[in-house]
């Protein structure tokens, strides 16, 4: 289980986004080098949205090149400046995907299991990613400590879609800038604000 807290802002245009994601400091963050990925996360609930109603997410994440994997969040509202704070729960999948996944014994399927039977989810929305990521590291060892996410979104629902660009900011761990002041940075300078995908 990892416990993080997560920031997510809109980006209004695709060159924004490529000039926030460039240089060395890439939202005023010393960061490594760009890392580019295709991905497809489906979020799956229940028909009356039992996992929603209680903070809760679970999606098939399928990243290109990767195995696909299972991932449940469980978290609080997002705070006055859209900053959540969750525990994020990953299992490989297994078989088909979601459902043999959250039949088993897993992280993921025993939180699943407390609230509902997985049976009856049902995939809801489904997000084509085009992400180019950037890490913040500290500490003796380099650990990650921030992850700055740069993704182009394309949103997939009943039947339609639509695209717009996002900045994702999470810490994994303690170190290096705050995401409060960053996101405050972003606002100011560039007037970008939460786009409410934290909710999700």
């Amino acid at each position: 289980m990892i416990r993080e807290t997560e920031l997510n802002l809109f980006v209004p245009s695709p060159e924004l986004l490529v000039r926030l994601a460039s240089g060395d400091r890439p939202l005023g963050v010393r960061a490594g080098p760009p890392r580019i990925k295709s991905l497809r996360e489906t979020f799956f609930d229940t028909a009356d949205q039992a996992l929603r109603r209680r903070g809760m997410t679970c999606k098939l994440r399928q990243v290109e090149g990767e195995e696909p994997s299972v991932v449940v969040t469980v978290g609080e509202a997002p705070d006055s400046e859209g900053i959540t704070s969750r525990s994020r729960l990953t299992a490989a999948a297994i078989g088909a995907g979601v459902f043999e996944t959250l039949r088993g014994g897993s992280e993921p399927a025993s939180q699943i299991q407390k609230f509902v039977d997985p049976s009856q989810l049902r995939p809801q929305i489904a997000l084509d990613i085009q992400r180019l990521g950037r890490v913040f590291r500290g500490g003796l060892l380099l650990k990650p400590v921030l992850l700055m996410f740069f993704d182009r979104i394309t949103v997939q629902v009943g039947g339609t879609a639509s695209v717009f660009h996002e900045v994702s900011i999470r810490r994994r761990r303690e170190g290096g800038p705050l995401i409060r002041d960053v996101g405050r940075q972003l606002r100011d300078e560039h007037h970008l604000f939460p786009d409410g995908l934290t909710t999700l």
